[in-house]
């Protein structure tokens, strides 16, 4: 059996990509500059294999750059809700300085235990790895070659495992906006290829 390939996206720029802000569920655009290299991905894409199908997550960035690069390769976009980033709950959407200025404790106490901490109305570490994971599973079994378009700590759980890396230190995996990391699969064997590649080398 030849090994199959997914092509794993971390979205590309949005409107609140500029500044220090912690974007979960918010619901942002893409920004001007990524729609553009949304499509640069779409057209490289066409010199790559043949690709089965997108998903994305059902957050308009994740899903504004499947539906660019699948405009190029003529696929359909599915969007799961499961593949949406966490859920950061009252900070969602909201300056760093300002979250430490009004909540200095709760800020601590997320940055001495990344994993566990919920922040009030949101999701923790254990939270997202438990229904990305899930999703993930389902998709390998189920489709040939594909792509999917995630987020920085979405597509990091997905990557952790593979790589050896704790989910206390799943901070250190580069994600880019518009990155690309390439998994092959030989039956249920995941092996990457690259992380955090971005155009013209996917």
């Amino acid at each position: 059996m030849m090994p199959r390939t997914i092509l794993l996206f971390r979205h590309c720029q949005t409107e609140l990509s500029r500044g220090k802000r912690l974007i979960g569920q918010s619901d942002v655009r893409l920004s001007p500059e990524g729609i553009a290299y949304a499509e640069e991905i779409g057209k490289r894409l066409l010199e790559y294999e043949s690709f089965h199908h997108i998903f994305c997550s059902s957050l308009k960035r994740s899903k504004e750059t499947a539906e660019i690069i699948s405009s190029f390769l003529n696929i359909r976009v599915e969007s799961l809700d499961d593949l949406n980033e966490i859920n950061l709950g009252i900070w969602d959407g909201r300056y760093i300085e300002e979250i430490k200025k009004e909540d200095p404790k709760g800020y601590d106490d997320r940055g001495k235990d990344i994993i566990n901490y919920r922040v009030p109305g949101g999701e923790n570490f254990v939270d997202l790895y438990i229904r990305v994971k899930k999703v993930f599973n389902d998709l390998i079994q189920s489709h040939q070659n594909m792509i999917i378009v995630g987020h920085k700590s979405v597509n990091r759980i997905i990557l952790s495992d593979m790589i050896g890396v704790s989910l206390k230190d799943i901070m250190t995996i580069p994600q880019d906006h518009g990155c690309c990391n390439r998994i092959e699969q030989q039956g249920m064997q995941l092996k990457i290829k690259y992380i955090n590649r971005h155009f013209p080398n996917l």
